[in-house]
């Protein structure tokens, strides 16, 4: 018995060794000497024998030998992938590259599995408590809540539609400063090129930015043509987007309360929702993702309501209001078609065979749906412009790209005839690793796509496939670079994408991008609040939040896929298949945005409207079929 502690003893040493090392090497990267200084170091050290040795202590007390088995599996998984993307994002965030070749991958995993130590009792604790929310009892913890707590029993015993207007009016009251900051609104992103045809014919709206969305604006800034000013109809424009956005979110915030059961995690959603610059800036920023976003979070909503709160028989509204939901979706946004064909497929695999054939044919209508929608707008406005097709192939276009300025003059001549095939000399000379843009647009442009791209798909694989044999370390960092935002908790790349014009940096950039030959003097903006507007610009475009460890977690996209990874691990790990279903959803939507042309802050919206509805899915979830009777209870105790 006492070997067998010294033995255990000696391993947690040994691994705490290992996970210091992996610490001290993350932070040599990064430029900082925190953890190679002697106290720190042994303090450091202490840390982790103790988090190690309680991590041990937890997972040995499982007493079900293949139950344990599972949780060191899983736990381990978890550990040594963000690990992994920990070491590659701060090689390529640092050099520009990670190490090459197979003894340069097989370092990245020594390091990475010395880190994963440190990572290890984190990771356990997750899965821990995932473990302890699915017995709680979530309607004995209600009763508990309310009798201690009077705000607690307020909120609580509020009906849901009262609390969706108290919510709804609550977050669109904390977004009007931010509106009176950023009068009329954020004319950013691509509202240059949108306002340009918007204000031409319908026969020349292209169809690379959604043709419903380039409509609203048009619709706004005639409308407020009329009224005497486009301010005024760009006004119009963000108090109907606060409007739609701040009811989208109330109505989270009513779910969080009919999953949880409890006040406060409806208080921290309505601050989280009201507070955070994200939400009020886009509330008012004039971008088809913040419409896209909102859809998207009702069509989660009620594909949850569907699966959990309607009981075995589901009303066929219900379905309808998915699929109009759903084809708005696709008209607000060209790769949702591609995220909901995705998820419709794994809805139906994983239906029960009673269910199976409805959500077939309801997954089928809102993809059929969406289709029809975009062909009755094309119809209605005239417009022949399809979507640019070069959005699809970023990821390879950027791998053609770095191969090119990386080893252009090295390249054997057949290489190099592929390579410039593709991607020409002239445009893989302005490669930018974390945007594809610049590659992109060129190729589209200038009619290469459309020689070399289009329409030769078993070619085009067949010669990308021969590149990337002979430089699979530059394909593997080009896709790196390129999506790093989405993986790596301590990128910036996504606050520096356009940083080549000096307006156009920040997490959102804020830019005024009126001006154009339609629009000569532009829109202005008059700020109401200058001392507000200057704090937001300090947060949003001077990235003030880094300053903030944890709080800058809130505004990282890398943040929001981990919440998504680390759910859908522990939906795996205890069985809980229904919740994974709706957790493909989002995860669909990631799928597609690995392969686009760069990481921001808005395309990742979706998920951020969504983080309090995930993370209250943790709490053990009624059957239907026992949703009822959970229902009467509550009611009974809120009228005792």
């Amino acid at each position: 018995m006492v070997v067998k502690k010294l033995g255990e003893k000696i391993v947690l040493v040994a691994a705490s060794f290992l996970g210091l090392w992996g610490v001290q090497y993350i932070s040599a990267l990064s430029g900082g000497d925190y953890f190679t200084k002697g106290a720190i170091s042994v303090l450091m050290f202490a840390g982790v024998f103790l988090l190690l040795k309680v991590c041990y202590e937890n997972i040995k007390g499982i007493t079900d030998s293949r139950e344990r088995g599972r949780r060191i599996c899983f736990v381990s998984a978890v550990s040594l992938l963000f690990a992994i993307t920990c070491v590659m994002g701060w090689q390529l965030q640092t050099r520009g590259l990670t190490e090459c070749g197979v003894v340069g991958k097989g370092k990245i995993l020594l390091i990475s599995l010395c880190l994963s130590f440190v990572v290890l009792p984190f990771a356990n604790g997750i899965f821990a408590l995932a473990e302890i929310l699915q017995k709680k009892d979530t309607d004995s913890a209600q009763e508990g809540e309310m009798s201690r707590c009077a705000i607690g029993k307020r909120i609580l015993g509020l009906r849901n539609g009262t609390l969706f207007m108290l919510c709804w009016g609550f977050i669109f009251l904390l977004f009007l400063p931010v509106f009176g900051a950023y009068y009329p609104g954020v004319m950013g992103y691509d509202f240059n090129v949108q306002s340009i045809q918007a204000l031409g014919d319908y026969a020349n709206y292209n169809a690379h930015h959604p043709l419903l969305h380039t409509w609203l604006i048009s619709l706004v800034l005639r409308l407020g043509e009329y009224l005497g000013s486009y301010q005024t109809g760009i006004a119009i424009y963000s108090v109907a987007q606060m409007l739609l956005l701040s009811a989208a979110l109330a109505y989270a915030c009513v779910m969080v309360k009919r999953l949880t059961n409890r006040a406060w995690p409806v208080v921290l959603s309505v601050l989280f929702f009201g507070l955070l610059p994200y939400h009020s800036v886009f509330a008012v920023s004039i971008t088809k993702d913040v419409i896209f976003s909102a859809l998207f979070l009702v069509f989660f909503l009620l594909w949850m309501e569907r699966n959990f709160f309607v009981g075995q028989k589901k009303p066929y509204e219900l379905d309808a209001l998915l699929v109009i939901v759903g084809a708005f979706m696709i008209a607000f946004r060209n790769n949702a078609i591609y995220a909901l064909a995705m998820f419709g497929a794994l809805a139906v695999v994983m239906s029960g065979r009673r269910e199976r054939l409805r959500v077939f044919l309801l997954c089928t209508a809102v993809l059929v749906s969406g289709v029809l929608g975009q062909v009755v707008i094309r119809s209605a406005l005239g417009t022949g412009a399809g979507e640019v097709q070069s959005e699809k192939y970023s990821v390879p276009m950027q791998q053609f790209a770095r191969v090119g300025y990386f080893h252009g003059e090295e390249l054997s001549p057949e290489v190099y005839e592929m390579v410039d095939r593709y991607v020409s000399k002239d445009y893989w000379e302005g490669y930018n690793a974390p945007l594809a843009d610049t590659v992109k647009l060129q190729v589209a442009g200038q009619g290469q796509f459309a020689k070399t791209w289009s329409g030769n798909l078993g070619t085009v694989f067949s010669d990308w496939m021969k590149v990337g044999l002979q430089y699979p370390n530059e394909y593997l960092d080009a896709f790196g670079q390129l999506t790093r935002g989405y993986w790596f908790v301590d990128d910036v790349s996504f606050t520096y994408v356009y940083d080549f014009e000096e307006d156009r940096k920040g997490v959102i950039p804020t830019f005024n991008g009126s001006q154009s030959f339609a629009l000569p003097e532009g829109i202005e903006n008059q700020s109401v609040f200058s001392s507000l507007y200057e704090g937001m610009e300090r947060w949003i475009q001077e990235n003030k939040y880094f300053e903030y460890p944890v709080v800058s977690l809130l505004f990282r996209p890398a943040f929001y896929c981990w919440i998504l990874t680390l759910l859908c691990m522990v939906f795996v790990y205890t069985k809980q298949k229904e919740k994974l279903l709706l957790l493909c959803l989002p995860l669909c939507y990631l799928a597609t945005l690995l392969l686009g042309p760069t990481v921001q802050a808005r395309y990742v919206y979706p998920f951020m409207v969504l983080a309090p509805v995930l993370l209250s899915m943790l709490v053990r979830i009624p059957h239907n079929e026992q949703v009822q009777e959970v229902n009467i209870k509550i009611e009974e105790k809120q009228n005792a």
